[in-house]
């Protein structure tokens, strides 16, 4: 039996601190193994304005989750909130040098790295890059430009960005509570409406692969960024690892049914193939996409994204058709 990853997640409000932690087993299923929550302190608006009143509010609530759920939190996922947080949306443009070839994933990773390159002051830092839209040709837009034939590819990407001192002031805090800082989630996500129980499927499958080939370094990330206020409204889930990496011929068929890639099969890695096609299903169902970037040796990406909503109300209409069928 595989020995389960245990994932920790920190919000820092300003009337209380939460902190939950959990576990993922082989199969992606999860369970809560602790919850500890402690009065907010030092914090205005979701901002640090007393380090060490701040600190000592989150050190309770984290040790409060560790006596519930028996075991020491050494990293986690931490929200950041407050007025500091902008966004703004910027465009890349690179060039398809082979007009004979279709576009590859790797012009695609290529355009969103220009897209998502921005001037900003030296007292801020970009938190997430959040793709947009692509066009090819400048045509119309598309959702996903691979397998398409240009000479030029754009990208709108949403740049989420926050002032590095509150940053810096969450981090030590947290740190200094013997937490280490693995990644920031913004709050406010917009609303998804979809299928609870599908999308719940292919979240936990991400995470359940990268915990599978992760490898020796035992270490994934999870991440989930939204565009509340751009169009269309997207919201984005990313799940990263330190392990086995995938190779440029195996990314072009990692999504297809029953195809397992070449590393996991010498490995003798247990698997069907089967995972990743379903994510995609899931995420072409409900208007989305799913896309990989990755490095052999060093770890990958992999992003979900889905149209969100701004009216609260048409989720709800939304869910409560989920839950009649």
């Amino acid at each position: 039996m595989r020995r389960r990853s245990t994932v920790a997640a920190i919000d820092v409000g300003s009337t209380k601190v939460a902190v939950i932690v959990g576990d993922v087993g082989d199969q992606g299923e999860t369970r809560v193994l602790g919850v500890g929550v402690a009065p907010a302190a030092g914090l205005s608006r979701g901002v640090i304005d007393n380090i060490q009143s701040a600190r000592d509010a989150i050190a309770i609530a984290v040790e409060k989750a560790e006596q519930a759920c028996g075991m020491r939190i050494l990293s986690a996922v931490v929200g950041i909130s407050g007025n500091h947080i902008t966004s703004q949306n910027n465009r890349g443009i690179i060039a398809i040098p082979d007009r004979s070839r279709p576009i590859s994933a790797d012009d695609r990773a290529r355009v969103l790295e220009s897209a998502g390159q921005i001037a900003i002051p030296t007292n801020r830092q970009v938190i997430h890059v959040l793709p947009r839209g692509y066009w090819v040709e400048g045509t119309d837009q598309v959702s996903d430009p691979v397998g398409m034939f240009g000479g030029r590819l754009d990208a709108e990407t949403h740049i989420v960005t926050g002032a590095v001192s509150a940053i810096q002031n969450l981090s030590k805090c947290v740190e200094s509570a013997g937490v280490q800082v693995e990644t920031s989630v913004a709050d406010e996500l917009p609303l998804v409406q979809g299928d609870v129980t599908a999308l719940r499927a292919a979240i936990q499958n991400l995470i359940s692969n990268a915990v599978k080939y992760g490898g020796d370094a035992r270490w994934i990330r999870v991440g989930a960024q939204g565009n509340a206020k751009g169009a269309p409204v997207q919201v984005a889930f990313t799940v990263e690892d330190r392990g086995l990496g995938i190779d440029a011929d195996d990314r072009k068929h990692i999504f297809e049914p029953f195809y397992r890639g070449r590393e996991a099969v010498s490995r003798q890695i247990n698997g069907s193939g089967l995972g990743l096609n379903l994510v995609q299903r899931i995420a072409e169902a409900h208007g989305g996409r799913v896309a990989v970037a990755s490095e052999p040796g060093k770890g990958s990406t992999f992003t979900l994204t889905l149209p969100g909503v701004r009216d609260v109300h048409v989720a709800e209409a939304g869910a409560a058709l989920s839950l009649a069928r």
